[in-house]
């Protein structure tokens, strides 16, 4: 049984059947000589009236010529509109050559308009068809895209959900003085950091969504930077314990920043661990901030670890673009979210973001740097 979906352009039948049609209409035209005055024009123009020393060739020859240009130009599959369209006019003009060529040689005129309707005919038909399919599969990919997109919404809402029920079980077990006199207090910093860590990624992949939505709108506030700085820091301490890396906050001027304080947050927390995947044993992560003629502000977190290459660092702000990595001296997985966000939240904040490595002060290591507007 024929059904719809099997009438496709890329089936080979189903181009032949198409052209079929166009050339039984073209054949119809000649036997009831609709094409006649323009044939008839096209002689007087190349022959100077003189028809009599050229033979015709008959009209169930023109009749067969029409229905092998027509198939002829079934057989090709060909998805690009204008390359049908040079394939076409490829065609007429070889078609035409070959004209010129009997005419001269053998006294033998063979039809120009019928043929030439042939092509033009079955191009504008296979083209509409390749055209409406393909825009037909658009619509199916746009769909099924935006399913995907809203399973993928809801999916990450409902792990947001869960990964906040078991922070809030944790707190209470961190409470439980009974886990530091058994000396669970370091696999409890281990779990405490992953749930932190778990839960800012999927807040990286909401808000990614948002900014490329539009949807993203910040609520800007003055804060001291600071403390907020100190803040962020502190937050880190456990996971630089676990890593055996350090922390220190370079800079002492009580600036003030217009910024989201939670997209802002979310920005050193996501520098902040970036910073701790890459940075050596032992080592030491530094924070600093200052102003930039007066007009800016220039925030940046750094480490010893090893540079980033050249050719790695034009993917390294897009999401799911992610280099291997190690962390305390095995290899882990990351999603390449944290820095795209940043990215965007600084960017809609009016700022921008750079890299430096290897980092100038030492000749190694990674800096960061964020410009904000004062």
């Amino acid at each position: 049984m024929l059904i719809r979906e099997d009438m496709r352009y890329g089936k080979q039948w189903v181009r032949a059947l198409c052209c079929l049609a166009v050339a039984i209409a073209v054949s119809n035209a000649v036997y009831f000589q609709f094409l006649t005055s323009i044939e008839r024009l096209f002689r007087d123009v190349v022959m100077y009236g003189e028809v009599a020393q050229y033979r015709f060739v008959p009209q169930a020859v023109e009749i067969l010529i029409v229905f092998c240009i027509c198939l002829m130009l079934s057989i090709p599959r060909i998805e690009r509109p204008i390359m049908m369209i040079l394939c076409g006019i490829g065609l007429t003009l070889a078609y035409l050559l070959g004209v010129l060529v009997l005419m001269l040689t053998r006294n033998l005129i063979l039809p120009v308009a019928s043929p030439v309707v042939s092509v033009l005919g079955t191009t504008i038909v296979l083209e509409t068809m390749a055209w409406s399919e393909e825009r037909s599969s658009r619509r199916q990919l746009e769909r099924l895209e935006e399913i995907r997109q809203q399973l993928t919404d809801m999916l990450v809402h409902d792990l947001k959900k869960r990964m906040s029920s078991i922070l809030t079980s944790f707190s209470l077990l961190e409470k439980d003085t009974d886990n530091v006199k058994n000396g669970r207090a370091e696999q409890m910093a281990t779990i405490r950091t992953s749930a932190d860590r778990t839960l800012i990624l999927i807040n990286n992949l909401l808000d990614i969504r948002k900014f490329d939505e539009g949807a993203m709108r910040l609520h800007r506030e003055i804060v001291p930077l600071k403390i907020m700085l100190q803040e962020s820091m502190q937050e880190h301490v456990p996971a630089g314990n676990l890593a055996g890396v350090r922390l220190r906050l370079e800079g002492s001027d009580e600036l003030k920043v217009n910024v989201d304080r939670q997209v802002f947050w979310r920005i050193l927390s996501n520098l902040l661990w970036n910073a701790l995947q890459h940075a050596p044993h032992e080592s030491e992560i530094e924070i600093g901030y200052g102003l930039v003629d007066r007009v800016a502000v220039s925030i940046y977190v750094a480490n010893r670890g090893k540079p980033i290459p050249q050719h790695e660092r034009e993917s390294l702000f897009q999401p799911f673009a992610s280099h291997p990595r190690k962390w305390r001296g095995r290899p882990v997985d990351s999603t390449g979210l944290g820095l795209a966000f940043c990215k965007l939240s600084i960017e809609a904040h009016g700022g921008d973001i750079e890299i430096e490595s290897p980092w100038e002060k030492y000749g190694d290591g990674v800096k960061i740097l964020l410009h904000l507007p004062l």
